[in-house]
């Protein structure tokens, strides 16, 4: 996925669109939700979602998910998202996972 502005939908929109078997469509709301101060504990689940997807892409965006929730929700679970993080057995994903250790070290205090 090239890199563009994801604007924020109406909350009703994004999450019919979390359920969408359109992955271009699906990860878009997945963008949203995670940069995004919308909703903490729906983030949380559909960071969980993601990191049970078998798709390589969904899975990257749960991990790339804990990093933004880090940052945007003050109040976020720092425990719970680095056990989530901890499940992950990817090895072509191992970049993707210790930036988002750096990012739950850096903002998770």
């Amino acid at each position: 996925m090239k890199y563009e502005k994801i604007l924020l939908t109406d909350v009703d929109t994004l999450k019919q669109n979390l359920n969408s078997p359109n992955l271009e469509v699906k990860s878009k709301a997945l963008l949203q939700l995670f940069m995004n101060d919308i909703d903490l504990d729906l983030a949380t689940l559909w960071i969980e979602k993601c990191l049970q997807d078998k798709n390589t892409d969904i899975l990257r965006l749960g991990i790339l998910g804990i990093s933004h929730v880090v940052r945007v929700y003050s109040h976020a679970d720092v425990s719970k998202l680095k056990s989530l993080l901890n499940t992950i057995q990817c090895p072509g994903l191992q970049g993707a996972i210790e930036d988002a250790r750096d990012d739950l070290d850096i903002y998770g205090k």
